[in-house]
């Protein structure tokens, strides 16, 4: 009589199971929750580089001009401001002209409700002349939290 030899199949138990899921689950909630603060950081870069665009644009146009754009109630920037910008028969996003002061389609803006949106999609604010920069003008953003004003962004302290 000839002996067969039965392999043995080992599986892993329920409970095996439920300790590697678990596991993995505990660590997708820590990588998300660490995703969170970083999330933030790259939408405040992406802001101060908007905000560094902006400033190019105003300062191409001061030094054509002699003075900075005029809006002297401090307020979100509109498409109306950002026309004023733009000399007539000529469009924002005209790459030929070098008195069109500011292309914001390059920098990824975005209009929302006529008014000129952040990373954070809160609008940008421009007072010019500022009232903390009277011989120039006042840039900022609400930043995350736009009814707190602890993280805005701003023209006047130092950008990073």
């Amino acid at each position: 009589m000839k002996r067969r030899h039965i392999r043995e199949i080992q599986h892993f138990t329920l409970v095996e199971m439920l300790v590697v899921i678990s596991i993995i689950v505990v660590l997708a909630g820590m990588l998300v929750a660490a995703a969170g603060p970083l999330s933030r950081k790259l939408k405040d870069k992406k802001t101060i580089t908007q905000m560094k665009a902006l400033e190019l644009a105003f300062t191409q146009y001061e030094t054509d001009r002699g003075y900075y754009p005029q809006q002297p109630t401090a307020g979100p920037i509109s498409q109306d401001f950002i026309a004023s910008l733009v000399p007539s028969g000529t469009t924002v996003t005209d790459e030929d002209n070098p008195k069109v002061y500011i292309k914001y389609a390059k920098v990824g803006m975005l209009f929302e409700g006529g008014v000129l949106l952040d990373a954070h999609h809160n609008p940008f604010q421009y007072e010019s002349p500022g009232s903390k920069q009277p011989q120039k003008y006042d840039l900022w953003s609400l930043g995350k939290e736009a009814a707190d004003d602890s993280d805005n962004l701003n023209n006047w302290e130092r950008l990073e």
